[in-house]
């Protein structure tokens, strides 16, 4: 398969990472939502479901200051 070149500029690109950062937050939005129920099980960054949802939490406020670093918005 060839591999193709295109150049695209900084704003355009900023928004397909801002996309992409909030789409994954928002994903683990729903998925501490899910943890959060006493009787989940398993977990996506430790079993330990206090210790999961301390850690969701983490990546989520690190997915909101990536999002503000590349213009986005976390309240929209």
């Amino acid at each position: 398969m060839p591999k193709i070149n295109v150049e695209l500029d900084w704003e355009t690109v900023d928004n397909i990472v801002r996309t992409q950062v909030t789409d994954a937050r928002d994903g683990l939005i729903e998925l501490r939502e899910q943890r959060k129920k006493k009787n989940s099980k398993g977990g996506i960054f430790d079993t330990d479901r206090k210790k999961d949802l301390i850690l969701m939490d983490a990546h989520i406020e690190a997915f909101d200051m990536v999002i503000k670093y590349f213009g986005g918005n976390i309240n929209d």
